[in-house]
């Protein structure tokens, strides 16, 4: 993701002047950058070396198990040995990984590097997330929320198309290399803030997923599903369409610049409404799944890609907003987080586990289309989700 600087906005310094979450807005931004490179192009990776859409799902599959069944693990770390330490132990993890994946030609199984994957992405994505729930101010989630989004999406503006370049100029593996290495820089930001331990208990799996309402749990089971099409398979579909990567690159970044209004509106629209964006993202997210399959040229993939990123973004922001409201009303932090972990990836796996079968872009994106809406079901009446 990517853009250009906010700093002349006013509200931007207020957040970035709150120690904590400076530290953690620069390191989102750092990682960002390394994000972008690559995100795009790791099941392009795949299909690649030889891998069909099935096999590319079940590498897939395997992150998410692992990264969720892993959190409460991850979090138990966060809380004898530190959020931070546990932050970059899972940045290490994914430092590994990409080595990894570079050694599956010559035989690495690729089953194995998903699951390394998984448990980087367990231990990275859980402290981060205990980290943001004890400095994030409720009254401002959005604005605090939308402005991580930016500044990861602002890291990453000309990170696909140099990515699509290093590619081709170079190698799949020489971007490997140039990614881990901006991991590693996303931590120094952190080492500046004394590390801390998780004061709450860790709960079980059993009342982790009984730590709030069955609405809630249908409401990121659906969402899980839709980022996995979001997120996997339309770039997939991208590349199996028009496979030139600088172009596909191209169509990423400057949806990325588009993406950096609508990120900052989006934030202060949602502490003012957050039911409202949470519905516009459902109606005009399932609608472009549609407008995707009928408008096949650069331009109608670029469009079609920014609707798609902006609608769905609409959508996260609220329901992040909604999780770390609970989580600080709540009387457990941890509960919450692998509350949202864990249907989430249930989700998630479930369009994965259809795309193994289902053999057909077009045939997911139109069932896509009706998990998306069938969201808007679920919505309530109240103002806040």
């Amino acid at each position: 993701m990517g853009h250009t600087s906010l700093s002349q906005h006013q509200p931007h310094l207020k957040y970035l002047d709150h120690r904590e979450l400076g530290a953690l807005y620069w390191s989102v931004f750092i990682k960002g950058i390394g994000d972008s490179l690559i995100s795009i192009f790791t099941a392009i990776y795949l299909l690649e070396i030889g891998f069909h859409l099935p096999e590319v799902a079940i590498f897939y599959i395997l992150y998410f198990a692992i990264c969720a069944l892993g959190a409460r693990f991850s979090m138990h770390l966060s809380q004898v040995w530190g959020v931070k330490k546990t932050l970059g132990t899972g940045t290490i993890v994914f430092i590994i990984y990409f080595f990894l994946l570079t050694r599956i030609p010559v035989g690495i199984p690729y089953w194995l590097v998903g699951i390394v994957y998984g448990c980087g992405a367990s231990l990275y994505w859980s402290a981060f997330q205990l980290d943001l729930a004890a400095a994030i101010r409720s009254r401002t989630a959005g604005q605090s929320l939308s402005y991580i989004q930016i500044l990861a999406i602002s890291a990453g503006i000309i990170g696909p198309v140099f990515g699509a370049l290093f590619i081709v100029h170079w190698s799949f593996a020489a971007l490997f290399i140039l990614v881990s290495a901006i991991l590693a820089a996303s931590l120094a930001p952190l080492l500046k803030r004394g590390d801390y331990q998780m004061p709450d208990e860790i709960p079980s799996w059993r009342s982790s997923l009984t730590a709030s309402s069955p609405l809630k749990a249908l409401r990121y089971g659906l969402y899980g599903a839709t980022e996995s099409a979001v997120d996997i398979l339309w770039p997939v579909f991208i590349y199996l369409t028009y496979p030139h990567l600088v172009s596909i690159g191209g169509i990423v970044g400057l949806t990325s610049l588009l993406m950096l209004i609508v990120s900052y509106f989006a934030g202060k629209w949602a502490d003012r409404s957050q039911i409202l964006v949470y519905r516009t993202g459902i109606l005009t997210g399932a609608s472009t799944w549609l407008f995707r399959l009928l408008w096949l040229t650069p331009t109608g993939l670029l469009i079609g890609n920014f609707l798609g990123t902006a609608t769905n973004s609409l959508v996260a922001l609220t329901l992040d907003q909604s999780m770390y409201h609970d989580a600080k009303a709540g009387t457990s932090t941890p509960a919450i987080l692998l509350f949202r972990t864990g249907y989430a990836a249930i989700g998630r796996i479930a369009v994965l586990a259809i795309a193994c079968f289902i053999n057909r872009l077009e045939v997911l994106f139109i069932i896509t289309a009706v998990i998306t809406l069938s969201q808007i079901f679920i919505s309530t009446d109240n103002k806040a989700l």
